[in-house]
């Protein structure tokens, strides 16, 4: 069984939590994070040595990043529309999954930065 590390009021877990649910793949979680702890712990750091939840161990094959998670998950459980069959269409979800997830990419966005330097 799939075994996930995070916190469930984790935005990046409810991510993996959501794709798992929607695609019928049963998993464990263990709870990780903030005042859960363990993501210091040396045997937490060897899974993942950036320390950050979400981490899944597959059947041994250990994984952290929500979104690679989820693109692993849909790609090994496939059910449309979550990964599309056509590869244009798979390449178009895959070009705005990262860029939209990510706090940086919103941080650089020239409204984003135009907002940081007037103090808006």
């Amino acid at each position: 069984m799939l075994k996930l590390w995070g916190r469930k009021n984790s935005s990046n877990v409810k991510k993996v939590m959501w794709a798992c649910a929607e695609l019928r793949v049963p998993y464990e979680r263990i709870d990780a994070g903030l005042h859960f702890g363990i993501t210091t712990t040396d045997d937490f750091r060897e899974k993942n040595p950036n320390g950050m939840i979400p981490v899944i161990d597959d059947d041994g094959f250990i994984l952290w990043e929500s979104n690679a998670i989820m693109r692993y998950l849909c790609n090994k459980h496939p059910k449309a529309p979550f990964w599309p069959e056509n590869p244009q269409t798979r390449a178009s979800t895959d070009r705005n999954a990262p860029r939209s997830a990510r706090p940086s990419a919103r941080r650089s966005c020239s409204s984003c930065a135009h907002r940081k330097r007037s103090g808006t």
